[in-house]
């Protein structure tokens, strides 16, 4: 399937007697222009990069601002201009007598696409027999090197791409065309002759790393460094083969197994070749500096293309290190790391043009919405799940999201049992598609605890920590549900591990939120408060925030700021009603009833009223 991310979706015209093409472009490798025969390749960078943008545009055609944006992003508009111009006639200067291959207007520069035979739109249509792949792959743009910013984004962007479609295509001429990503992981474990490392995914099975076109892929870098110091050789061990194994249980991730790390650190020195020699699109280093009364693990992330820092954090040991200890650390760190990727990867999608149509890319992009916690978005993101889900049916990818975004829409509509029910079959039908897949669970569990279902759901949330202890909405989830129940004293240390596993995670107002209750049931009004503020510092308009931290200020007789916090409550949700109180699932509608009464509602009022 052609991406209308990268090219446009028109039939590629081949070269063929009712259709000649003359004029020959490469991007895979150096950039090459051939006009007739004739090398017609502009000297300057940026015209050879402004050719390449175009060619891969859908219908060759980009907006003169959104040039100068990735161009000359650090020049005024004025400057920018001028400089797209001098590069437009060094462009036209090179092509000669064919120049009308580029046309533009005031707005706008369109490539004659059509009429170029085009190295990665053949790429797309037909695969690879016209490339050679039997030494390394050939770079998107090889010689291309430009000091500016946002074209080292698009430009890293790019490569990504065209690497994972080399790949892919590769593994297509080898053993046959390969469609499903459970016949292409089939194809690439047994075929050992193909570049790539070992991978382990959730389930602990090792396959290549060509199997996982489209998956973020992780390795971890060991220390290399221990020789002065051999006391430290079995924390190091430790440390890697546990958070190895903990991120293989991050199912929407790849992790390089442990014996291909320790393989490629004896060939490679710095994160970003090591990376590189993996296949890998991060890599997690390790360092263990020696102290006297404490040691530390210092964590850092570094995005492969690139060589970018994504994320450090040092965790130090106090005393003796336990096999549990250890663990926990783990966990931890494989939280974290998980957050940061997640976040860095739908970044990385939403700088793509809308025209989105790769699975995975679409995945991605719908994940970035429905982050943004808005009915807008939702929908936005429910679009994107169903492109994908309509491109690969069994995707489980896709259907966790769409999955989560049924339930979000539940929670935000307070829809009734039958809207919930169907949220959790969406995670059951996950369970048999993938019955390692915490996420399942977790849907399924939530969707549960909403329908009152205490006992089903907590077993489905243990169910999904089991699979991936560092999935800190299933932490959070079983802290909530000892709320509902009437336990708050049980859901701290859930509701504690969950910060800890992903402390910017997106749902933190909803951790914060919780915590805030609990707080507030055991009677501690002013970390009720405090917690309830954080909340809502995080998502000012969450309502159930606002809400304790109204009932906090009032248990404190604090009634001018109580009154305050009701007015910020009435103008968050003015159309909140007892209805929306009484959907809350606490097993003891009791509970509901105090809420109520509190905010002085009943069955025809509402905040605004």
């Amino acid at each position: 399937m052609t991406h209308a991310n990268i090219v446009d979706a028109m039939p590629y015209q081949r070269n063929d007697r009712a259709n000649p093409v003359r004029h020959s472009l490469s991007l895979l490798g150096p950039v090459r222009l051939q006009c007739a025969g004739v090398d017609c390749t502009p000297k300057g960078r940026r015209a050879r990069a402004i050719l390449a943008m175009l060619a891969v545009a859908p219908h060759g055609m980009r907006g003169r601002r959104w040039l100068q944006s990735r161009l000359w992003s650090e020049r005024g508009d004025k400057e920018g201009s001028a400089s797209l111009r001098q590069c437009l006639s060094e462009l036209r200067r090179s092509l000669g007598a064919h120049r009308a291959l580029i046309s533009f207007d005031k707005q706008s520069l369109t490539l004659d696409i059509n009429n170029i035979d085009i190295d990665t739109r053949r790429l797309e249509q037909h695969g690879t027999e016209d490339f050679d792949l039997t030494t390394n792959l050939p770079d998107f743009l090889e010689d291309l090197d430009i000091a500016d910013p946002e074209f080292d984004d698009w430009l890293r962007d790019q490569r990504r791409y065209w690497e994972e479609r080399l790949r892919e295509a590769a593994l297509r001429r080898h053993s046959g065309r390969v469609d499903s990503p459970s016949a292409l992981s089939n194809a690439t474990s047994s075929n050992s002759t193909l570049p790539g490392f070992a991978v382990r995914d959730g389930a602990g099975a090792v396959g290549r790393i060509g199997g996982f076109i489209g998956t973020p892929v992780v390795a971890v870098l060991p220390p290399n460094d221990t020789a002065s110091d051999p006391s430290l050789c079995y924390l190091i061990e430790g440390v890697t083969q546990e958070l190895i194994d903990q991120l293989s249980r991050i199912r929407w991730l790849a992790t390089i197994s442990r014996s291909s790390c320790y393989a490629a650190l004896t060939l490679t020195s710095g994160a970003a070749e090591f990376g590189a020699k993996l296949g890998a699109h991060y890599v997690v280093q390790l360092r263990i500096p020696k102290a006297d009364a404490s040691m530390r693990i210092n964590i850092e992330l570094t995005q492969t293309d690139g060589n970018l820092l994504v994320w450090g954090r040092s965790f130090e040991i106090v005393g003796s290190l336990t096999e549990t200890m250890l663990t926990g650390i783990a966990e931890e760190i494989a939280g974290n790391l998980g957050g940061n990727i997640s976040r860095t990867e739908q970044h990385r999608a939403r700088r793509l043009p809308d025209e989105v149509s790769r699975m995975n890319d679409l995945v991605w992009r719908g994940r970035w919405h429905m982050n943004r916690l808005s009915r807008h978005d939702a929908e936005r993101a429910e679009f994107y799940f169903h492109q994908a889900l309509q491109i690969e049916p069994g995707n489980v990818e896709a259907r966790v999201h769409f999955a989560w975004c049924t339930l979000w829409r539940a929670w935000a509509m307070r829809s009734e049992a039958p809207a919930i029910r169907a949220a959790s079959s969406l995670g059951r039908q996950i369970i048999e598609l993938d019955p390692t897949d915490a996420r399942g669970y977790w849907v399924t569990g939530t969707a549960e605890a909403w329908l009152r279902q205490s006992e089903e759901s907590d077993c489905l949330i243990r169910r999904a920590i089991h699979l991936c202890p560092s999935l800190s909405l299933a932490h959070a989830q079983l802290g909530s549900n000892a709320i509902l129940r009437g336990e708050p004293e049980r859901s701290l240390p859930s509701l504690a591990l969950a910060i800890k596993l992903s402390p910017h995670d997106q749902q933190m107002f909803f951790f914060l939120g919780e915590q805030a209750m609990a707080h507030w049931l055991l009677g501690n009004f002013e970390d009720a408060l405090d917690l309830a503020t954080q909340s809502t510092m995080r998502r000012p308009s969450y309502w159930y925030a606002l809400m304790i931290k109204y009932l906090s200020l009032k248990s404190l007789n604090r009634r001018a700021l109580a009154d305050e916090a009701r007015e910020d409550l009435r103008r968050a949700r003015p159309q909140l009603r007892a209805d929306d109180i009484n959907w809350l699932p606490y097993i003891d509608p009791a509970l509901n009833a105090y809420f109520v009464a509190q905010l002085g509602l009943d069955q025809d009022t509402t905040m605004h009223a």
